[in-house]
């Protein structure tokens, strides 16, 4: 029996065989496979609609949540000016925001 596609992406061990010790990778297809699938598009529009209040507020918010720490000024800046593209669609663009940091290396890898 072979695992689905969706673990074999991530490095599940075959169960056909003991494995004493799972690879680690960090390939394309697991990058891809978060940003496009539907999973994730709904857990940041989830993460963006528990924001609320002004938008650097709200950055604040989402940094928190998803990094543990304040935005520096130059994120919020370079964020404030992105949601400046999406003027009459507030609840896409903070989903895109999201998507957007839980994307990011910061999030899914530990240094």
């Amino acid at each position: 029996m072979n695992p689905p596609a969706l673990l074999r992406t991530f490095d599940v061990p075959s169960p056909q065989a003991s494995c004493g010790r799972r690879d680690e990778t960090t390939v394309p297809p697991q990058a891809l496979h978060l940003m496009n699938h539907r999973t994730l598009h709904e857990l940041a529009r989830r993460l963006a609609a528990r924001t609320t209040g002004s938008p650097p507020r709200r950055i604040q918010h989402l940094f928190g949540i998803v990094y543990s720490r304040l935005p520096s000024p130059e994120e919020s800046t370079a964020i404030l000016n992105f949601l400046k593209g999406f003027e009459g669609k507030p609840a896409e663009s903070w989903t895109v925001v999201a998507h957007t940091l839980l994307m990011s290396n910061e999030a899914q890898f530990i240094d």
